[in-house]
């Protein structure tokens, strides 16, 4: 098992040439070998990223602020989740706005590797209806075996999402 998502490991892009070896030396020996990933939602992913980093107070190399319109605007990243993919974690961790600046065609990149290297790339909205139960199979799974959830964020009580902002600020953050 190997995850990429830790504030010191390289990014997919930079693991990309070691996961294909890995692939071939599984081919090679014979080996099944099944590698998946899973992306969020564009949109989801712009929110979250802006709630963790500048609205919630646990992120102090990050401007505060409240949880407005215009701030979202102001403060959010250019497809985050690309930015993670092709930089690491560690890019997002430590940056001030808009400090990173990846071209369309590093994202291209990023999911030509990802559509060429993994067997299957799920969605965190679709989790539990697709990627568990491909996963429940694969590895043999009693057809009544229930995956334990976690919860692994503290619920503020407020949310900062699509409902609270205007289509015209939907549209700049998916283009």
């Amino acid at each position: 098992f190997f995850e990429i998502h830790a504030s010191d490991a390289p990014s997919f892009y930079q693991m990309r040439k070691r996961l294909q070896r890995w692939r071939d030396i599984a081919k090679r020996n014979k080996i099944p070998i099944f590698f998946f990933s899973l992306v969020r939602d564009p949109l989801a992913f712009s929110f979250s990223h802006f709630s963790f980093f500048h609205v919630q107070k646990r992120n102090p190399t990050f401007e505060r602020c409240n949880a407005t319109e215009e701030n979202f605007l102001r403060l959010s990243l250019w497809n985050p989740q690309c930015q993670f993919l092709f930089q690491g974690e560690l890019s997002l961790r430590a940056q001030k706005p808009k400090q990173i600046v990846l071209q369309p065609d590093e994202c291209s990149d990023v999911q030509r590797h990802m559509w060429s290297l993994f067997d299957w790339v799920g969605t965190t909205e679709r989790l539990s209806d697709e990627t568990l139960p491909i996963l429940a199979h694969l590895l043999d799974l009693p057809s009544d075996f229930v995956f334990e959830r976690f919860k692994v964020s503290q619920e503020s009580g407020e949310t900062f999402g699509r409902e609270n902002v205007t289509t015209s600020t939907v549209d700049t953050i998916l283009e």
